[in-house]
């Protein structure tokens, strides 16, 4: 069956037919783009799973900012802003820098952080030109940034790992490593968090990934995702723990998998990191001789081929690359996969078309890859400046 995932009503017209041809035990989907779209399929035909509402809240991120500060659970400001004033008023009532991103993307794609009100201008203007329909305003968190990775078994939250990251320009994640160093107060604050929000969000079976930013009043919610999580996480975890997260989804799902009783304990440690490179069009990559077979290597991955576009990194597939490693700890395996990814040269020509096309595809992507639309967010972002030049 093949349908745009992100139209729940596309998911539920072929799914259900191809349900009437060969019944199925639940729709699951392993990336956002299907979550809500599974979730609809699902209450359709009377099959478990997560329900609408949850998913709901968990991919519409202003309803689940809502839905936390409603409960007192992980407090931060925010608004829905629709126009160039709210983002104006938001920097007046709660200060800068704070961060502008869509309602519901994913991929760390469009977040951007106004620094100052003179700022506001042009930020308006990008979201306005990228065809937003609403932007969600939050107050910058200070801090680390950690993610969750978590499965619930019938209402009971187990805690799969910590997930330690590091994040480079426009919020893009470049590594990550498995598990995180914590102290015990910061783990034992960081679990009741998250299993405050996996129950307010509603989420009773299943993995979610849950980012977390360690701040100085304590551990704040993000966002959250009732997938497992992206970046090859899954490999991570299952390198240093066993448990193969998405496998375990499709068993849990279908009745054919029994429940973890308690944090499984970790041998080792692995680690992602992400290969740079200037924009244009590829010409070669350097640097990958012996790699691939060192013994502390589990996975080596180029994504772009001698002669494509190689994008400027607005969101997580514009990542050139990427090494996994494994070692003793988190932190040798982190070591060493960057020693890897900056050994690695992506040679660019960046000339030409390259840029432009590029940035054309961006914008496209922008529209394409907010679920908004399917959630009520109609209309488009305006900005003083465009509001002036069309009137």
């Amino acid at each position: 069956m093949q349908c745009d995932a992100l139209d729940p009503n596309e998911v539920v017209e072929r799914g259900s037919a191809a349900y009437s041809r060969r019944p199925f035990a639940c729709a699951l989907a392993v990336h956002e783009d299907g979550l809500l779209g599974a979730a609809h399929l699902n209450r359709a035909l009377g099959l478990p799973g997560a329900s609408v509402e949850t998913v709901r809240l968990l991919v519409d991120k202003w309803a689940m900012r809502c839905a936390l500060n409603d409960a007192g659970v992980s407090p931060v400001a925010a608004r829905l802003a629709t126009d160039e004033t709210d983002l104006e008023q938001f920097g007046l009532d709660h200060g800068f820098p704070f961060i502008a991103k869509p309602v519901a993307a994913s991929s760390s794609f469009g977040v951007l952080k106004i620094d100052t009100a003179q700022a506001i201008p042009s930020v308006a203007h990008e979201l306005a030109s990228a065809g937003r329909a609403a932007v969600l305003v939050e107050e910058f968190l200070v801090g680390d940034e950690i993610s969750v990775e978590t499965f619930s078994f019938n209402g009971e939250h187990v805690i799969l790992t910590f997930t330690g990251k590091s994040v480079g320009d426009s919020f893009i994640e470049m590594g990550h490593l498995v598990p995180a160093t914590l102290d015990e107060s910061t783990t034992a604050n960081v679990a009741d968090t998250v299993r405050r929000f996996l129950d307010t969000v509603g989420l009773t079976d299943g993995p979610c990934h849950v980012e977390v930013k360690l701040t100085p009043n304590g551990p704040r919610v993000v966002e959250g995702h009732n997938r497992i999580g992206g970046d090859n996480i899954n490999e991570l975890v299952a390198e240093v723990y066993g448990i193969d997260v998405e496998a375990l989804s499709l068993r849990w799902a279908a009745g054919q998998a029994s429940a973890i009783d308690r944090s499984p304990t970790a041998s080792g440690g692995a680690a992602i990191a992400f290969f740079a490179a200037e924009p244009g069009r590829l010409l070669a990559v350097e640097g990958l001789q012996g790699i691939e077979e060192a013994d502390d290597v589990r996975l080596l991955n180029i994504n772009f081929k001698v002669g494509d576009i190689v994008p400027p990194v607005r969101w997580g597939p514009d990542r050139p690359g990427f090494v996994i490693t494994v070692g003793k700890t988190a932190e040798v395996a982190a070591s060493r996969a960057r020693q890897y990814a900056e050994a690695v040269t992506f040679v660019t020509d960046q000339s030409g078309e390259a840029p432009a096309v590029a940035l054309t595809r961006q914008l496209e992507l922008s529209i394409e890859l907010d679920q908004g639309r399917f959630l009520g967010y109609d209309g488009k972002f305006t900005s003083h400046s465009m509001a002036t030049t069309t009137s």
